[in-house]
């Protein structure tokens, strides 16, 4: 083993033992520190990083993923050895290739839960896990790998809120839970440790007790969207709806409720940033501009206004 991969497994564990998921993150970092040993270097540099990046082409969003995690890991190094050098941020695309967001329909939804519900396990856990997993993405817009970090501590159970740890650059903030929600989490924490015969500490556990990884999840949810056809049947994973756009439709609903309840999106917005953990306005305005729906609901909006706003 390189003495660059043992400086990846550290700074992978030292990050994850403060919260981090870091499943995408990981993954990343191994093929590029594989590139390095291929080269026979073990500094990095940003001459290095952009011949990685020109040897894997891929998408803006997944070119602005990588340099984030290789600044990282690069800042990380440098507390030790001042050789390695932080290369500069992506500016490609301006985020303009952002993949549009695919909004759930109610029935899709419920399709997605019952299908999970049939999953075969030995213990029978992943029939009561996913489903509510799911459920808990869609109902408060968490990112996936937030959800996966949560551990019962996190849950207050009495005032209704999860606290989630800074992943993605976010800061900590808490996460507001209704009360059917809480109820849910509930009998599935019950059913959870019955069926393994203990109290794991994180909350969404394999049959073995261990915190669920974002790897066996998305194969889970590939297979599960490929047989209510939400993607396509054949290939491996299959393309289509992701299940990152849980957390789209969250915020796209919300908005759109706000819309029919007549309130000021505008005064209401901030509270919408809080919740999905972005750290600008930009993220969160991303919406209505990349979902029709909502910027028709803003037009019809702003016509009413001025309409009302005419001298008669």
């Amino acid at each position: 083993m390189s003495i660059l991969r043992k400086e990846l497994d550290q700074y992978l564990d030292f990050r994850r033992k403060r919260g981090f998921a870091l499943d995408q993150a990981a993954g990343m970092l191994d093929s590029f520190v594989r590139f390095l040993e291929q080269q026979g270097c073990e500094i990095i540099s940003s001459e290095l990083c952009a011949r990685w990046n020109a040897k894997h082409p891929a998408s803006h969003n997944t070119m602005q993923q990588r340099a984030i995690a290789i600044r990282g890991f690069a800042r990380w190094l440098r507390n030790f050895d001042l050789r390695h050098e932080v290369p500069p941020p992506y500016r490609g695309g301006l985020g303009k290739n952002r993949p549009k967001p695919h909004i759930y329909t109610d029935g899709e939804i419920a399709a997605l839960l019952e299908q999970s519900a049939k999953i075969q396990s030995p213990r029978g856990l992943r029939r009561v896990t996913y489903p509510v997993l799911w459920a808990l993405l869609h109902v408060t817009g968490l990112r996936i790998g937030e959800a996966l970090a949560i551990d019962l501590g996190y849950i207050d159970f009495q005032a209704g809120t999860i606290r989630i740890a800074p992943q993605k650059g976010a800061y900590e903030r808490l996460v507001p839970l209704d009360a059917t929600t809480v109820d849910a989490l509930r009998v599935y924490v019950r059913r959870r440790n019955r069926l393994l015969g203990r109290i794991p500490t994180c909350l969404f556990a394999d049959e073995h007790g261990v915190r669920l990884t974002y790897p066996a999840v998305s194969t889970t949810f590939a297979e599960v969207s490929k047989a209510i056809g939400l993607r396509p049947a054949g290939a491996k994973m299959g393309a289509g709806p992701r299940i990152h756009d849980l957390r789209h439709t969250f915020a796209v609903n919300t908005l759109k409720r706000w819309y029919a309840e007549g309130k000021d999106v505008k005064q209401h917005i901030l509270t919408l940033v809080d919740v999905l953990g972005h750290t600008t306005l930009r993220d969160t305005y991303w919406y209505l501009e990349a979902v029709p729906e909502l910027l028709h609901l803003a037009s019809r909006r702003l016509e009413s206004y001025l309409a009302e706003g005419q001298p008669s």
